[in-house]
């Protein structure tokens, strides 16, 4: 296992622990209580290795402004105490990113329309965009909905190459 780069699945797994570690023990989260999460590296390089590797990690996502770690240690244990910064909890629980702000979807429905307006496609192409893009909102169908943004952004990624 290489282990000169970042995981970005261990941030993910990291970030999710945390998150639900919130609800049982809220700020006694330490690194070791993440071991578990790389259990092929603590096999092929040692614990040691694995909590170095952990550690950088949790710093990355320190840096990124997802988690804090309380600046007092536990007792003799060396290790910091994890906790989920506000920008980790939306992370963690993204409809939390709208709370006090106009909600997200209208936004990203009036950016791609316009997208989709400057396309050099045909208006009968346009309008079939248009009609899905409406048609998946209408739905309320999460799943729909993100696959017709999909197939409308690598239209619009596509025109501008």
């Amino acid at each position: 296992m290489e282990l000169k780069n970042l995981d970005l699945s261990l941030l993910y797994r990291i970030l999710s622990r945390v998150g639900e570690f919130r609800e049982e023990h809220p700020s006694l989260l330490q690194t070791v209580d993440l071991l578990d999460l790389v259990p092929d590296v603590a096999k092929e390089h040692g614990e040691q290795q694995a909590l170095f590797y952990l550690e950088r990690h949790v710093i990355h996502l320190q840096e990124r402004g997802y988690l804090r770690s309380s600046t007092a240690r536990l007792p003799g244990s060396g290790l910091r105490v994890l906790q989920l910064s506000s920008q980790g909890e939306m992370f963690v629980q993204p409809e939390l990113a709208e709370f006090g702000r106009e909600p997200m979807l209208p936004q990203v429905m009036r950016s791609l329309e316009h997208n989709i307006q400057v396309l050099t496609y045909s208006e009968a192409e346009k309008e079939s965009m248009f009609y899905r893009l409406r048609e998946a909102m209408a739905s309320q169908a999460p799943d729909v909905i993100a696959k017709v943004i999909t197939e409308v952004g690598v239209a619009i990624i596509k025109a501008q190459m």
